[in-house]
């Protein structure tokens, strides 16, 4: 197997690498989760669609293969693969999960995604450019489960809080 092609890999893509691969494994611990760090994720899968929508405009390409996966990764997110915190402290507004894989997993395969599609658009354009469709449907579907889960978390939170108000009362 040739792996000659790792010496013209940019250094700063291991670093993201090893980036994903802290985040992820910490994901697999229990955690405590402010509320503001809730939106870093979701934040980063907005970036990349706003990126997008800027250099290839709004077209109905991005709606078929980008926005329509990230509907229907939204409401899998949002019912199916959302882990309930096992503890809310609404005035410190922290969040405690158990530790899970699917966010370790989901990493990975962004970066795998992106690794890939990016190297094909580099070495071969031709190649990449009949199957770019499947990293904007499987980009897009990742991004709505983060997104689902993310709205989840926020829903979650907010109803906890106004029963916890009620408590007091």
């Amino acid at each position: 197997m040739d792996i000659s092609f790792l010496k013209s890999i940019p250094l700063w893509v291991f670093f993201i690498l090893f980036y994903i691969l802290v985040i992820g494994y910490s994901s697999t611990k229990p955690r405590d989760i402010s509320f503001s760090r809730l939106f870093v994720i979701p934040l980063f899968m907005l970036l990349g669609l706003i990126l997008k929508i800027h250099h290839i405009g709004i077209s109905a390409q991005l709606v078929y293969y980008h926005l329509l996966p990230m509907l229907l990764g939204s409401y899998i997110g949002y019912y199916y693969l959302f882990s309930k915190p096992r503890d809310i402290d609404t005035e410190n507004k922290i969040l405690k999960y158990d530790g899970e894989y699917l966010l370790f997993g989901l990493l990975l395969v962004v970066f795998g995604i992106k690794f890939v599609f990016g190297y094909l658009k580099v070495t071969s354009p031709g190649f990449f450019g009949m199957y770019y469709w499947v990293e904007n449907m499987v980009f897009g579907l990742i991004s709505g489960i983060f997104f689902g889960r993310f709205a989840k978390s926020i829903s979650f939170y907010y109803s906890n809080q106004k029963e916890d108000s009620r408590k007091e009362s």
